[in-house]
């Protein structure tokens, strides 16, 4: 992690800290100007996530054909457009629906996960696939 990462970091933690106190017990704005610290760490922490969570920041896996996705049609905090981001960084890779939001889909759907995991250590024991059926 670089330093200025670190310190970006930090002052999100150190803002949200100081907009914590500027809030009272009541839970709302109680000092001054404290709306905009509020927006600032907002901002802050986006960067922060943003940095941090974007897979398509780091390198593709050695064989991304043989994963297999599964996202949930209606999940609240993994996009469908994040999710199709990662199938498109993931040249060769599945991805599979299922109902539900970010939780339910996991607690419904357990079996869907793991025959996604069956599948992909099938294709890793298949091996690579040819190098002329990649080019295509």
């Amino acid at each position: 992690q670089s330093q200025s990462s670190a310190l970006d970091a930090d002052g999100a933690a150190a803002a949200a800290a100081a907009a914590a106190a500027a809030a009272g017990a009541s839970g709302l704005p109680a000092a001054l100007g404290s709306e905009v610290l509020c927006a600032d760490t907002f901002r802050r922490l986006r960067r922060v996530l943003e940095t941090y969570t974007d897979v398509t920041r780091y390198p593709r896996p050695v064989r991304p054909d043989a994963a297999v996705l599964v996202a949930a049609r209606d999940d609240g905090y993994v996009d469908m457009a994040s999710v199709k981001a990662l199938q498109e960084h993931w040249p060769g890779s599945e991805l599979r629906l299922v109902n539900g939001g970010h939780v339910s889909a996991f607690l419904m759907h357990q079996d869907a996960f793991r025959a996604a995991l069956r599948d992909s250590l099938v294709r890793l024991e298949r091996g690579a696939p040819a190098a002329s059926a990649t080019l295509n």
